[in-house]
């Protein structure tokens, strides 16, 4: 698991830390890249004393990033939908076969 994936699933969690800073254990530099893409919200709270963030939450878009990472995850034959499509088309094709080797 990404670290970028690790923050986006704690914040969907409701896990993250408050605030975030250099002491919160989570990268800072990371976290703001998803603070930037619009991923998550927090409050800047950052001054000259060094960077932190307030209230940090899960935006619906960081939520349709982490679905895409789940998703990516997992190869097309696990999920039971395509399975079975790929299989009524190959006994359609099998089908077809038979009535011309038949015919």
């Amino acid at each position: 698991m990404s670290e970028h994936q690790k923050i986006l699933q704690l914040a969907a969690d409701g896990d993250l830390p408050d605030p975030i800073d250099e002491k919160s254990g989570i990268s800072l530099d990371i976290f703001e890249e998803l603070y930037k893409a619009g991923l998550v919200q927090a409050i800047d709270d950052c001054s000259f004393d060094g960077r932190c963030y307030m209230e940090p939450r899960i935006t619906m878009a960081g939520r349709r990033k982490l679905s895409e990472f789940g998703s990516r995850a997992e190869p097309w034959w696990r999920s039971f939908d395509r399975r079975l499509a790929v299989l009524g088309i190959l006994l359609t094709i099998l089908a077809i076969v038979v009535a011309i080797a038949l015919a």
